[in-house]
């Protein structure tokens, strides 16, 4: 029932122990079913000018997601605002990662109060020095 193409299928790259994971790829996502190619041109033959049989969608290394129903041809572009890491075995890097992330913004936030304040108070004294003058 796998698709007959000579580009892999996303089951077929997919390295898990846990039969678990697998099992969901295959139920829910039909992995087994999803074409992945190099590019865009490779992605539009094989979805759309070959007629494959159990073919579900074909992604390109751009991000693109092709798919067929009916007549009716789809391709979507790649999507910029994708969450990363929804799999993973552990949230402690992630939460280190993110408390780096926020620690260099409060500093780089504080250096740009103190620049404020050293431009206002530079600020100042010039126009101390223009009420002089005048």
């Amino acid at each position: 029932m796998l698709p007959q193409t000579n580009h892999p299928t996303t089951f077929s790259v997919i390295c898990s122990d846990n039969d678990t994971v697998l099992n969901v790829l295959v139920d829910m996502g039909s992995a087994e079913r999803q074409v992945l190619v190099e590019d865009y041109d490779a992605g539009k033959a094989v979805a759309f000018e070959k007629q494959i049989s159990n073919l579900k969608e074909v992604y390109t290394i751009d991000g693109y997601k092709m798919f067929s129903r009916g007549s009716v041809q789809t391709v979507l572009p790649p999507n910029k605002k994708l969450r990363a890491g929804r799999l993973c075995g552990s949230f402690d890097d992630q939460i280190r990662n993110l408390d780096q992330s926020k620690s260099n913004v409060q500093k780089e936030a504080d250096q740009c109060r103190k620049r404020k304040r050293d431009s206002e108070a530079n600020l100042q004294h010039l126009q101390h020095g223009l009420k002089i003058m005048k």
